[in-house]
Order: C-alpha cells, then sequence, then structure tokens
C-alpha cells in the first residue's frame, strides 16, 4: 500500500465518523425536543431547588409553588410555542405518546395529571393542561420570578417603611431631649 492510498482511507473514515456522529447527535436533539426531556428535567430541578433535597420535592407545596413560577408572566414569555395548524396537529400526535410515557414512567403520581401543571380561565378554575414549558429560563427571569412569587419586593417595601418610621421617631426624641436639656 502506498501512502496517499492509506491516507485517502484515513480521510474517508474520519468524515464517514464526523457525519454519523453528527447524524446521532441530530436524532437525538429531535427526540429530546420531541419529548421535552429538557423542560421536565429543568421543572424537576427547579421543585428539588427549593425543596432543598430530592425527598421533599414531591411535596404538595412544593409542586404548587414550581406552578406558581411557571404561571408567572416572565416565565409563560420565554416560552414560545408555535401555534399554527400544521405545527399543533403533529404536536398533538407528540403530547399523546409523551402522556403514555410519563404515565408508566416512574416520574411520581403527581406528575401523571400533569408535568406541567394547569392554566387557569377567567373564572379562576383549573383544569386546562398545561402541554409545553420552557427548556431553558434564564437566571434573571428566574431569580426576578422567584422573588415577586414569593412577595419579596411587597416585604421589602414594608420593612423599609418600618425603618424609616422607626429613623424618624429616634430622630424626633433626639431632638427633643435636646431642646428638654437646652430648657434647663
Amino acid at each position: 500500500m502506498t501512502l496517499p492510498l492509506i491516507l485517502d482511507i484515513t480521510i474517508g473514515l474520519v468524515f464517514i465518523y464526523l457525519i454519523l456522529s453528527l447524524l446521532a447527535s441530530e436524532i437525538q436533539e429531535l427526540i429530546t425536543t420531541v419529548l421535552q426531556w429538557r423542560a421536565v428535567h429543568l421543572k424537576k430541578s427547579i421543585e428539588i431547588l427549593i425543596a432543598g433535597n430530592v425527598h421533599q420535592s414531591e411535596e404538595d407545596s412544593i409542586i404548587e409553588l414550581v406552578n406558581e413560577l411557571y404561571d408567572h408572566p416572565l416565565i409563560k414569555s420565554v416560552n414560545q410555542e408555535a401555534k399554527g395548524f400544521l405545527t399543533v396537529l403533529p404536536r398533538k400526535l407528540i403530547w399523546f405518546i409523551s402522556n403514555l410515557l410519563v404515565k408508566l414512567s416512574l416520574s411520581g403520581k403527581k406528575r401523571t395529571n400533569s408535568i406541567f401543571g394547569y392554566t387557569k380561565n377567567s373564572l379562576g378554575k383549573t383544569k386546562v393542561e398545561k402541554r409545553s414549558a420552557p427548556s431553558y429560563i434564564p437566571a434573571d427571569t428566574f431569580a426576578t420570578t422567584l422573588m415577586e412569587t414569593l412577595g419579596i419586593p411587597q416585604l421589602v417595601d414594608k420593612l423599609t417603611e418600618s425603618r424609616l418610621i422607626n429613623f424618624a421617631h429616634q430622630q424626633f426624641n433626639s431632638i427633643q431631649n435636646m431642646l428638654i436639656s437646652l430648657r434647663a
């Protein structure tokens, strides 16, 4: 064998390997997107983060808080779901298949009803099942949503108001003591 022939075979094998690895990556990405594995994993990770550990992440209060986070307008705006007829029809088939897979998986009984929670209608009643969620939430969006859901801005406002009133009373008492000492 000559050197150019060996070089041709090596280059051909490298290109075949690269093409097959690219094809495998694209197939994996397609399956991940269709079954929304990233979105499901992100929601479960948020539940674990808020709960503090895996065992407490199945509590109703944690799941309810995470569902409130996902109902926030900032997180809803991150989830850009297509709305056309040609995109909805294949998705309904995919949702049916993914619901079957979720019900067969060991992801917990509380997940069998809906992975991403329910939406509320105008009367405040729930039961419209959410079918999709974002697979990525920017850090600043998540932090803002979490603080607003927990009511931290209102708490900060109340604490600031309370501290300002206490400061005003202290200053008033200080001025009053100074005036009393000057009178004497």
